[in-house]
């Protein structure tokens, strides 16, 4: 990773640390159950966090998102589940 790219996610990455240490904590909070209930304003809140930093990033070193092909991916929703 060159210098430039370096700086540009170090400083990027403290609302990402914020955000995991956020999950780890429901996860923790919700021990031995299989079902996780988060407040819809904190589920938002995490993926605005996600997104801000990909949409970022992805302007800033690949492109414009309409450059690229567009990449689904799915969760399998059998492991678990979000109750909002």
């Amino acid at each position: 990773m060159d210098s430039v790219m370096a700086k540009y996610v170090e400083r990027r990455l403290h609302p990402m640390r914020v955000t995991t240490s956020l999950l780890h904590h429901e996860l923790e909070l919700a021990k031995g159950n299989k079902d996780i209930t988060l407040d819809r304003e904190l589920l938002e809140s995490v993926l605005a966090t996600m997104e801000i930093f990909l949409e970022d990033f992805d302007s800033k070193f690949r492109g414009q998102p309409e450059d690229r092909p567009v990449e689904k991916r799915f969760v399998d929703a059998a492991k678990a589940t979000i109750k909002i």
